[in-house]
């Protein structure tokens, strides 16, 4: 996740288990105190880098949780195999975009639909074809 996204929910991560959180910033020293080995990191490395380096510790599968720029980020390197979007039925006047303004274009083909509850949310799933 972005810097951003860790900073609205870092009061409700728990380190527990066996997953590890890392967080992508411009300045990784920052969060030095707030560090966890193995368990919460913080990185200013590249998408292609971070999935890289993830590759190689033997993961296989990871969980982009972001905001437009961390989303933007993976999916103009064509990181992203699959997209989960969650629908509320409301509509707002305001709020923040699923990606960034960006010089790239990105083609889904639905997979699937769950409706979550009585009010009407929905859980569409995607996957990313190009």
């Amino acid at each position: 996740m972005g810097s951003e996204t860790y900073e609205a929910a870092r009061k409700n991560i728990k380190l527990d288990g066996s997953q590890l959180r890392i967080i992508l910033t411009r300045n990784p020293g920052r969060y030095s105190a707030n560090a966890v080995p193995g368990k919460l990191e913080f990185s200013n490395e590249s998408p292609q880098q971070l999935v890289k380096q993830l590759e190689n510790k033997g993961f296989k599968q990871m969980l982009l949780l972001g905001g437009g720029t961390i989303n933007a980020l993976f999916l103009k390197e064509s990181l992203v195999d699959e997209l989960y979007l969650t629908l509320e039925p409301r509509i707002f006047g305001k709020g923040k975009t699923l990606v960034r303004e960006g010089e790239f274009e990105v083609l889904l083909e639905l997979m699937n639909i769950k409706r979550l509850n009585q009010s009407g949310t929905l859980l569409l799933k995607y996957k990313i074809l190009s």
